[in-house]
This record gives structure tokens, C-alpha cells and sequence, in this order.
């Protein structure tokens, strides 16, 4: 009994500490950062040699089963944080349909690398979702690997060239005063 209580108190020392460096409680959040690490590395790993690339529907369904056991291994590591999140994201779908423009534009500023995540989850799910359901066989292999790298990129420098754009446009509003 002594055993379970120290182990408990070790992941819960564990998880204030991810707590920490993440510095967002959101779940949902948790996980698309770690599925979007965990496959920019995998892409990476295909394209250099070291892991065989996936090739066909399977390329896309392994993506899919990656998120899933990324999902649930947060559900089990913060299972009390995932239904706050459930709760959270009902609140948060409600307000965005009243959220204009600027306050996503400052809220991804605000939020740089946990925007790319989402940003880059939510599309490999659609793509995912397209290349699995679609009419005709998708190749997969290396390219579509490079293809995921590229889309992060993307989506990395889109939010930097936004953030620098702000940055400019601070600057300029300082000088007129």
C-alpha cells in the first residue's frame, strides 16, 4: 500500500511539473502538442531511413492510431483534467461562433506553438480522414512523410510571419505617438 502511495505521489509530482512547462491545462491542447512532436519526429525518422515509410490507406489509418494512443494516454495519465476539458470545450465551441477575427489573431499570438498544433492536428485528421475515405488508393510512402513535414513548416512559418507582422505593426504605432 505504501508502494502504490509513493508511486502516486511521484506521477503526481510528474504531472505538475508537465503542468509547468506546457503551461496550458487544456487537455486537448496536451495532445495535439505531443502528436505533433511526436510525428514531426516519426516524418523525419521515415524520410531519413531509419523507420520504413507506411504506404497506402494504412499511411493515414497509422496517423489516426497514432492520435488515438496519444488521446488516450492522456485520458489516462489526467483522466480528472479530460472531463474538465469536455466541459471546457462545449464552453469554448460556443464562443467561438461569437469570436471575431482579431481575438483569434491575438489569441494565436499569444499562443504561437500550441496554434501550429492544433492547427496541424486538425489538418491531418481531415486529410486523414479524406485520404481513408476516399474513392481512389493513396500512395503514402516518403513523400507523403515529407508532405507532413512541409505542412508543419507551413503552418510554423504562417504563424511567425504573423507574429513578425505584429511586431511591425507595434512598432509603427509607438512612433506615431
Amino acid at each position: 500500500m505504501e508502494t502504490i502511495l509513493t508511486i502516486k505521489k511521484v506521477l503526481d509530482k510528474i504531472k505538475k511539473l508537465y503542468s509547468w512547462f506546457i503551461e496550458d491545462d487544456h487537455i486537448l491542447i496536451g495532445i495535439c502538442e505531443a502528436f505533433t512532436i511526436v510525428t514531426v519526429i516519426n516524418s523525419y525518422m521515415m524520410i531519413s531511413g531509419m523507420d520504413n515509410p507506411k504506404t497506402g490507406r494504412f499511411a493515414y489509418i497509422h496517423l489516426l492510431i497514432r492520435l488515438t494512443i496519444v488521446s488516450v494516454f492522456f485520458i489516462i495519465w489526467d483522466y480528472e483534467a479530460a472531463f474538465q476539458a469536455i466541459k471546457k470545450t462545449t464552453t469554448i465551441i460556443k464562443g467561438i461562433s461569437k469570436t471575431n477575427i482579431k481575438e483569434i489573431y491575438k489569441n494565436v499570438l499569444a499562443h504561437k506553438f500550441a496554434s501550429i498544433c492544433i492547427v496541424y492536428t486538425l489538418l491531418i485528421v481531415i486529410i486523414c480522414l479524406v485520404m481513408i475515405l476516399g474513392i481512389f488508393v493513396p500512395k503514402g510512402g516518403q513523400g507523403l512523410y515529407l508532405n507532413l513535414l512541409l505542412l508543419f513548416g507551413f503552418i510554423s512559418i504562417t504563424v511567425f510571419f504573423i507574429y513578425i507582422l505584429e511586431r511591425i505593426q507595434s512598432l509603427f504605432h509607438r512612433n506615431k505617438r
